[in-house]
């Protein structure tokens, strides 16, 4: 009975600083949205849990990737947060990097946070990184590196995607140089 209870308080005594985390986390996100009601923040921290497990991540985790999509402008940022989730779990990438490339590709590509057209970007690019050996890390990078230029030239998304991808697999050069590369391409063909 003795080692019950106390594997019962030291479980509970774990469990306290992670609930104050997770009500931090929910006050910084109040404070970057306004907007949001008491009810709001009580969705978002219920939906937290179940979000998290489904990728395999703490509520915590979660939170921080809504607080910061929601520091980034988001309306939608509890989605824009999920998005980011995903890609960190699908292409192994770190939270840090999954919302650069989720922001970058978002502002390159005007999509106004519409995550249907975020989600079919970020596919197409774990396809293309499968197919070509190339990490979705690297296509991070080069996103976030050429973007908004391949954007401004007329190049789509999946184009230019597709293009870097292709770049890093046969020159085994990282998505940044990748980046580099196209935007090379990029500015001669203006000259011509």
């Amino acid at each position: 009975m003795n080692n019950f209870l106390s594997n019962l308080i030291s479980k509970i005594l774990k469990t306290i600083p992670e609930l104050r985390e997770i009500d931090t986390l929910l006050t910084e996100i109040g404070k970057t949205n306004a907007t949001l009601s008491q009810s709001d923040l009580a969705n978002i921290k219920d939906g937290s849990f179940s979000t998290a497990s489904k990728y395999g991540k703490k509520p915590q985790d979660y939170l921080a990737n809504v607080r910061e999509a929601s520091a980034a402008g988001y309306d939608n940022a509890a989605e824009i947060a999920e998005l980011s989730m995903a890609a960190q779990t699908a292409g192994g990438m770190t939270s840090e990097l999954a919302s650069q490339m989720v922001q970058a590709t978002d502002q390159a590509y005007q999509m106004n946070g519409s995550v249907s057209e975020l989600t079919r970007t970020l596919d197409g690019c774990y396809s293309i990184a499968s197919q070509n050996a190339v990490s979705m890390s690297d296509f991070s990078d080069a996103i976030s590196t050429v973007g908004s230029d391949a954007a401004s030239f007329g190049v789509q998304a999946d184009e230019t995607a597709a293009a870097v991808g292709t770049i890093s697999a046969a020159t085994k050069q990282s998505g940044t140089e990748a980046a580099l590369a196209f935007r090379s391409i990029l500015l001669h063909i203006r000259q011509v």
